[in-house]
């Protein structure tokens, strides 16, 4: 199977040091993408949603720690991998820069033995990225395929993810329920008692909803009230445990 080919935005001002790394990467099978300062970059991110940045540090206008910490903000929950590539060579140079959001620190004047390995890495590190998120994918497709309502949450009674029938069900959109707690799906008094139930659940392991179904009152977006059925599964990972809810809208 064929390597995919990488595009790469390349952010240094000196042409002669553009070139280099445009030559380093064509022997990789990548596709560079050339800025001429700081500014340019994050342009150039926006515009073109490179997979990977190579960014020198000392340029004019806009320098590489300020571009480096835009692109993050803008790449979100998306990893795109940010290599620095400077003559700056102090610890303090190396740790600022990874602590603002760099993957990688690369000191100048470059060996291509030394970035042709670190880019292998990095490519594999990418293919994994990749491979996850179309299972992920595949998953969310599924989930809102499904009929019933499904809705994640953590130990805290924080919803983690809706799949689009339980979004029909209450009246919200995703975004509106996702970082929210469960309680603002449940009318008074269970939803002040909500807590208390998973604090009780988390300290003795009692189950009073985990692994039943039962029928319960559920509150729609618009305050209105309906019967719910609601089966509800524990998941524990290595770090943390989950809470699966199914709930069937019976009115």
């Amino acid at each position: 199977m064929a390597e995919k080919q990488l595009r790469v935005l390349v952010a240094d001002d000196i042409a002669s040091n553009r070139t280099i790394v445009g030559a380093f990467l064509a022997h990789l099978n990548c596709t560079p993408i050339y800025a001429t300062d700081g500014v340019e970059a994050v342009q150039l991110f926006r515009q073109e949603a490179p997979d990977v940045v190579l960014m020198d540090l000392m340029m004019p206008r806009m320098d590489g720690f300020e571009a480096i910490k835009q692109i993050r903000a803008m790449a979100d929950d998306q990893w795109v991998p940010i290599i620095i590539l400077s003559a700056l060579s102090g610890e303090g140079d190396v740790v600022h820069g990874l602590d603002i959001g760099a993957d990688d620190y690369l000191t100048k004047p470059l060996s291509f033995p030394v970035f042709a390995a670190r880019f292998k890495a990095l490519r594999r590190l990418l293919d994994m990225q990749r491979r996850l998120s179309g299972a992920l994918e595949q998953v969310r497709a599924v989930a809102n395929g499904v009929i019933d309502g499904l809705v994640s949450a953590d130990e805290q009674g924080t919803i983690l993810s809706v799949n689009r029938a339980a979004t029909h069900i209450f009246g919200y959109t995703a975004n509106e329920m996702v970082g929210q707690n469960l309680r603002m799906l449940m009318p008074s008094p269970y939803r002040e008692a909500h807590d208390s139930y998973l604090q009780r659940y988390r300290d003795t392991g009692v189950k009073r909803l985990v692994g039943s179904i039962r029928e319960l009152t559920g509150v729609r977006k618009d305050g209105s009230q309906f019967p719910l059925e609601l089966g509800v599964s524990d998941i524990t990972l290595p770090n943390r445990r989950m809470f699966i809810g199914v709930v069937r809208d019976v009115s």
